[in-house]
């Protein structure tokens, strides 16, 4: 059974707040999050399995483009730390391109994802 490590990395948000990522290491993005302050749940994963295009993640993952994620809507919120998708309103939902809380915080992680990994970002095809 393949398995990929899973690489911490510490950087800073543009309002200055620090964020911790967590990065699969099958697809090179990031699969959980933390704001500083906020307890980080899944610290003690270090690697993920996956077999038979099966990953031991895939229902509890923010890497939502990833082939193999299989996380709910439903869950997706709750590791967000919210109780429901809330609406985005004004200037921040003319930015994100969406009403959605939700949505606009996953492009927010897309757009960390890039920031950190530049350009060592890479697709598998498997």
């Amino acid at each position: 059974m393949p398995e990929y490590p899973i690489t911490r990395t510490n950087t800073q948000l543009i309002t200055g707040r620090q964020f911790s990522a967590a990065i699969c290491g099958y697809e090179e993005r990031i699969c959980f999050f933390s704001l500083s302050g906020d307890e980080d749940k899944h610290s003690s994963i270090s690697k993920l399995n996956i077999e038979e295009q099966n990953c031991d993640l895939s229902q509890n993952c923010l890497a939502v483009d990833c082939p193999l994620n299989k996380t709910s809507r439903e869950r997706l919120i709750s590791m967000l730390g919210m109780q429901e998708d809330e609406t985005v309103y004004g200037e921040t939902a003319l930015i994100w391109g969406t009403a959605s809380m939700v949505d606009g915080l996953l492009k927010v992680i897309k757009q960390v994802e890039s920031d950190i990994l530049g350009d060592k970002k890479k697709t598998k095809t498997e």
